[in-house]
């Protein structure tokens, strides 16, 4: 049976330990195409079939044309189809070839474990998930079965539901100081005005930084901001225990 096998990647209302995590390897699907398309964002949505075989897609990208141009490049993917064509994203039912092994980044295992996919992004760099899991020792138990299977995993982030029952306002002491200051120089260079006062370009060379790194500590930074509004959810300071990534306990 497959972890996704006809279930989208959703939001979990379970409040057990959420964790940001980013997997890396060879065998995980897509990181090459990934790779062959400049600035581009693959969203998992869904995974079909028990062999793993069929994978449903959102792709952001700045050129379609390319996007599939890269479809049809890659080796990994024995055919490809659109499901649903936007302007800012399209969805791709992408079968995968007989000779690949897409490798699950959460095992039926954890699953059943109470171990629930939150969201999935694929970039060169690797598979950017969340997941929720009933506690840290099962965390940490996949975070070791990761490396068993060849992939390495790096911590990103734990949250954890607040039990603060007074409806205090919104805490922001889950950003990291690098996200307080991406935040607070697009917020002062008008950023989130309508129309924006500044564009990602500016930003990231007034920090000395990519504009997609900037990019993604932003999105971050919402997220957290989000997820503290609406879901209650606060990030878990990090302490001593944390300087190893790999560091759960």
């Amino acid at each position: 049976m497959n972890v996704f096998m006809r279930t989208r990647i959703r939001r979990s209302m379970n409040p057990d330990l959420s964790a940001e995590f980013r997997l890396s390897s060879s065998s995980l699907a897509l990181i090459g195409l990934a790779a062959s398309i400049p600035n581009a964002r693959i969203k998992l949505d869904e995974v079909v079939g028990v062999d793993h075989s069929v994978l449903l897609c959102w792709v952001e990208a700045e050129s379609y044309d390319t996007v599939e141009a890269a479809l049809d490049a890659e080796a990994s993917i024995a055919a490809w189809t659109l499901l649903e064509g936007a302007t800012e994203r399209r969805l791709y039912r992408l079968r995968m070839a007989e000779s690949t092994e897409v490798q699950v980044a959460i095992p039926e295992e954890f699953i059943k474990r109470g171990t629930t996919p939150i969201h999935a992004t694929i970039t060169e760099d690797g598979w950017l998930m969340r997941a929720r899991f009933p506690d840290r020792t099962t965390l940490t138990e996949y975070r070791d079965a990761c490396h068993q299977r060849g992939m390495s995993f790096t911590l990103e982030g734990l949250y954890q539901p607040t039990t603060d029952s007074e409806g205090e306002g919104l805490s922001l002491a889950g950003l990291t100081p690098k996200q307080r200051e991406a935040l607070l120089l697009a917020y002062e260079e008008g950023y989130y005005d309508l129309p924006r006062g500044t564009d990602l370009t500016d930003l990231s060379d007034r920090l000395g930084i990519s504009r997609r790194s900037l990019s993604d500590r932003l999105r971050r930074a919402e997220r957290e901001i989000i997820a503290t509004a609406i879901t209650n959810e606060r990030l878990t300071p990090k302490d001593a225990s944390f300087t190893q990534p790999d560091n759960i306990e």
